[in-house]
């Protein structure tokens, strides 16, 4: 390939992109490299390591492992010691994986284990470093770690990390468990960077005096973020002006029962002049926006009418994902940013087109059966609608409701536990979207459904399919038929659930040759293409377009 891809992000990415990316790149030219193995999207460092080795990435500098798989984390640690331009190392498991696998600490101890015995060369050249938490682990080889992020830590864990990593730039805590009033993080001097979420009901002392008694002591401290949820006593403007005059940025998000007070001591010139800091209460969240601005709203949701904004014009852009749960809407409220759009009722096309902008939506959800009559009338006005997500239930109810009409338009169909009794619903669905590329869904009959959907699909380059039947002994003879069976052009995995014995995930992705130009268009989120040594470097144009991972 013509143009060096450098760094690479496979987050929610699609099998077929990664089979897609995998032909494309060239491991010794990757900086950074995100790989994930979220339950939606398992099987995907199987599918990666069956085109690498990672010792072969010579000039990484960034790794990101996010709800990795022991067995491909053992492989990749026992090779870390020989990416030695490696400097930043990230081992993430989300709070979605955590309520799913009850023994993910138990699977993080183990890969904590591995990382401390076999990598402390490693270690001792990190620079950055995120970890679930650091309990029993040594801190003695990080000497050269300027900045750390912690999701689970004590207080105890906490004062360590003052004591033994003084240098540290920045620091990001997730402060939990064990109740103390008193830590001195006074130590860390150097730090221009602090976030702090701690748990406010087991350390309401704690909360208190690291504010009051450290925070001015952080001299070199400019950026400062705070998030508890129980913070009932600080609900004052004022007295939070008089602790952080020295900072660039604050950001605060306090759950708040009741609002004590009302918002004037925010509306000062310090706040709204000088600083430009603005907050809003909203949901029982007392919290500064932008950087904590609701992204979701509900029609029957609270109306933002207490902040220290002259007009809640900004708050209702930062909507992305709205609701729509009653017929009528708040009156002055519209909504010009909406990308998904989750229809829950019937709303009269009038009412829509004063309260919602429909020129972004790209995603569209049908959660009701009354919400099925307004697909022919909401489907022409939204011009950059591509995705479609209804629960499997309502198929025959939205299939009444299409009247033979074709919906091409549509390229992303995401179905809910689909189990249609009849083959007839499965092909009349393929039949009104013939120009699905991506089809999802969350749970299926069997691999005679999966072939089905296959079959009448032309266009389909990336299907998944979760399933309760698939055996791990019957795992080689499945796909053994499915291969048989599909189209030659597609390629199959089965990937079995490692904290849900019964269940599988199936994906199946085109193969054939496709053009690079043509792919990079959906590939765009996920690789960064370096372009410093090509004649076009200097165009701001190319330079924001391939900016971000």
């Amino acid at each position: 390939m013509r143009y060096p891809i450098t760094r690479v992000n496979l987050k929610s990415c699609l099998p077929y992109h990664v089979d897609f990316i995998c032909h494309h790149i060239k491991p010794d030219q990757i900086l950074s490299l995100i790989l994930s193995d979220d339950i939606d999207r398992s099987g995907q460092s199987e599918l990666f390591f069956s085109y690498f080795h990672i010792e072969q990435f010579t000039q990484l500098r960034s790794l990101t492992l996010i709800n990795l798989e022991n067995n491909f984390f053992e492989i990749i640690v026992s090779n870390l010691n020989n990416l030695h331009r490696l400097r930043s190392f990230s081992l993430v498991t989300t709070e979605y994986y955590h309520s799913i696998d009850k023994n993910y600490r138990l699977r993080f101890v183990a890969m904590k284990n591995l990382l401390s015995n076999a990598c402390t060369d490693f270690l001792s050249k990190l620079t950055q470093l995120t970890l679930f938490n650091i309990q029993e682990m040594t801190l003695k080889p990080f000497a050269r770690l300027r900045h750390l992020k912690i999701s689970e830590c004590s207080t105890k864990e906490l004062s360590r990390i003052c004591s033994e990593l003084p240098m540290l730039k920045s620091l990001d805590v997730c402060l939990q468990g064990d109740s103390i009033t008193m830590l001195d993080i006074s130590q860390l001097s150097a730090l221009t960077q602090l976030r702090l979420k701690i748990d406010g009901w087991k350390n309401k002392s704690l909360l208190t005096n690291l504010v009051k008694d450290f925070l001015p002591h952080l001299v070199q401290l400019k950026h400062f973020e705070l998030e508890s949820d129980l913070w009932n006593s600080m609900d004052d403007g004022t007295r939070w002006a008089n602790l952080t005059k020295s900072l660039v940025t604050f950001n605060f998000k306090f759950k708040i029962r009741f609002l004590l007070k009302n918002l004037n001591s925010f509306r000062t010139p310090f706040w709204l002049e000088e600083k430009q800091w603005f907050v809003v209460y909203f949901n029982g969240d007392l919290c500064t926006i932008p950087r904590f601005a609701p992204v979701k709203y509900n029609t029957n949701g609270q109306s933002f009418d207490m902040s220290n904004l002259s007009s809640n014009t900004i708050l209702h852009q930062h909507i992305t994902e709205l609701t729509v749960l009653t017929e009528i809407f708040h009156p002055n409220q519209y909504f010009p940013n909406i990308e998904i759009l989750k229809m829950n009722c019937s709303v009269r096309m009038e009412r829509m087109f004063n309260a919602i902008s429909l020129n972004n939506i790209k995603h569209l959800i049908l959660s009701s059966s009354s919400s099925m009559a307004m697909v022919l009338l909401i489907l022409p006005v939204m011009p950059l609608l591509d995705e479609l997500t209804i629960a499997g239930r309502l198929v025959p109810v939205l299939i009444e409701h299409l009247q033979d009409n074709i919906i091409e338009q549509i390229r992303t169909l995401n179905l809910h536990f689909c189990y249609f009794e009849k083959e007839s619903i499965t092909k009349m669905l393929c039949q009104y979207f013939p120009r699905i590329k991506y089809l999802n869904v969350s749970l299926i009959n069997s691999t005679n459904d999966i072939i089905l959907f296959i079959q009448q699909l032309p266009y389909l380059v990336n299907a998944s399919f979760g399933m309760n039947s698939l055996l791990k002994k019957e795992k080689e003879k499945n796909c053994k038929r499915l291969k048989m069976t599909i189209d030659k052009k597609y390629s199959c995995q089965i990937v079995h659930s490692s904290n849900q014995n019964t269940f599988s995930f199936v994906h199946i992705w085109l193969t054939d040759d496709v053009s690079f130009i043509t792919c990079f268009l959906d590939l765009k989120e996920y690789i960064y293409i370096n372009f410093s040594n090509l004649y076009c470097h200097s165009s701001k144009q190319y330079n924001d377009m391939f900016k971000k991972i």
